[in-house]
């Protein structure tokens, strides 16, 4: 532990200009270190795990006597519950870095990557393709967002109004984003999956689902103006119709089957 020295006040500590360490009392270890260029900064000195260990607090004026005094006692409270304030405060900025860090743009993170990669592709022109494919589709939704916020919707709103009247560019598009999430992912921006992957997938499955709709559609208006059923892919779950059932109730039954029939309803 560090010594306890006479209690300075804050006139006396304001006078202290010799280079060096000067203990300024109240607190055990508190010091007034004045470096030669005539900067004075304060020092906790103290003990932690068995060995002497400073501490900067501030630097003087800025962090006054009273404002030293407190940061020590807080420090020295921590000391005596076990806790290093020096290495807690290293992993505090740590965290902060990081933090900072994983706040990077979407925009950033992709300028980053064209940065790094760019000098090994072949032609300038796919430099070019990338910015310019980027600030038309991509920027508009996510190049502001943060890089680790960004999800497969914000990636489908990008791709899908142009996937069927731009496969190609929307299909080269989607792998841009990838790449530069995976680079996201790998540099500590973002954690999880890459929300790209997946989306192609996603949309061919859902231009199926609408093709199949219209197709269904299409066919149920036909049945409900055409007597008799025609032969649906579920034709054979369709009931035969008793004589005695007058012309239009089973034409009425048999249009309700043929709902059934295109929209996949289970027969009563």
């Amino acid at each position: 532990m560090g010594r306890k020295a006479a209690d300075l006040n804050a006139l006396a500590v304001s006078r202290i200009d010799e280079t060096g360490m000067h203990a300024v009392g109240t607190v055990a270890g508190l010091y007034l270190q004045v470096l030669q260029s005539g900067a004075r900064t304060w020092i906790l000195r103290s003990t932690i795990g068995g060995k002497r260990r400073d501490m900067g607090l501030g630097g003087y004026p800025g962090v006054t006597l009273a404002q030293a005094w407190q940061k020590a006692r807080k420090a020295r409270d921590k000391i005596e519950d076990g806790v290093d304030p020096i290495e807690e405060r290293r992993a505090n900025r740590r965290a902060l870095k990081a933090a900072q860090a994983s706040a990077r743009t979407f925009k950033q993170c992709a300028a980053a990557y064209m940065d790094a990669h760019s000098p090994g592709w072949r032609h300038s022109k796919h430099t070019d393709q990338w910015r310019s494919s980027l600030q038309t589709y991509a920027y508009p939704v996510i190049g502001d967002m943060r890089v680790r916020d960004v999800e497969l919707p914000h990636v489908l709103r990008i791709l899908e109004p142009i996937w069927h009247a731009k496969t190609e560019t929307a299909s080269r598009l989607r792998g841009r984003i990838e790449r530069v999430l995976d680079w996201a992912i790998a540099g500590g921006y973002r954690t999880g999956l890459n929300p790209p992957a997946g989306a192609g997938t996603w949309i061919r499955c859902s231009q199926r689902r609408a093709s199949s709709l219209r197709t269904n559609t299409f066919e149920l208006r036909v049945a409900f103006f055409t007597i008799g059923v025609p032969p649906y892919p579920y034709a054979s779950n369709v009931a035969r119709k008793p004589a005695e059932l007058t012309r239009p109730t089973a034409l009425a039954e048999q249009r309700s089957q043929v709902v059934q029939c295109c929209t996949g309803a289970p027969f009563a």
